[in-house]
């Protein structure tokens, strides 16, 4: 019996191999990405299995946890041209057109040479650890700007949660490495930066994030 298992595996292999080469190239991507998506889910069932050791180690040392955690969940890296590491997402639900999502948000640094962002829709942070000072601005509101300047400042500690409407406008200086809990906005829509013009709102300029110089990479953790 054992010299049979002996014999099959290298059957299996050459017939594997041989499969394999006859695909094309498109076929072999697909069963690339397949076994991607497999591997996925296997770690996020891993992951669901030692929540609460997850959480514990969030709580007690978030250091450790950031590696552990991206070597499991999906996640999506924001890096800027330099290649550090701006934001990195993790999709705790599906995102979908019909269902709000949450995500998991570790912000490495802070808001600096970019212009202020929007947002796709309305989305309500919470501040899990960390914090940061945020800049929100009113674009082409030019009564707004003349009664109280380009922008307003709030101060987002733990424990603190915002509630922003559509089109919220911001810029964020952080006072450490940030996590937070976003209730997200509805897929589909786009978002982008605003060119503001300090006195006169009306020569406020948008530009979709597309075609935004510097807003940075994004690399996805499943391609």
């Amino acid at each position: 019996m054992s010299a049979a298992y002996l014999l099959l595996v290298p059957y299996l292999s050459l017939f594997c191999f041989r499969e394999w080469v006859m695909l094309g190239r498109p076929q072999r991507r697909q069963v690339l990405q397949a076994i991607k998506y497999v591997y996925c889910g296997v770690k996020m069932l891993v992951a669901v299995v030692i929540s609460p050791l997850l959480a514990l180690c969030f709580i007690t040392t978030p250091q450790l946890f950031l590696p552990v955690f991206t070597g499991l969940w999906p996640h999506l890296d924001i890096v800027g041209e330099d290649g550090s590491l701006y934001l990195r997402r993790w999709f705790m639900t599906p995102k979908t057109r019909w269902f709000r999502p949450r995500f998991l948000h570790h912000i490495a640094r802070s808001d600096e040479g970019r212009d202020p962002h929007d947002h796709p829709g309305p989305f309500t942070t919470t501040i899990l650890h960390g914090g940061y000072l945020e800049r929100i601005y009113y674009p082409r509101n030019q009564g707004y700007r003349l009664r109280h300047g380009l922008y307003v400042e709030r101060g987002a500690l733990p424990g603190d949660t915002l509630v922003n409407g559509g089109g919220h406008t911001h810029m964020v200086q952080l006072l450490e490495p940030t996590w937070t809990w976003v209730v997200g906005w509805i897929r589909g829509q786009k978002w982008g930066f605003w060119l503001l013009d300090p006195q006169d709102a009306s020569g406020d300029r948008w530009i979709e994030s597309e075609e935004y110089g510097t807003k940075g990479v994004e690399i996805r953790s499943w391609e």
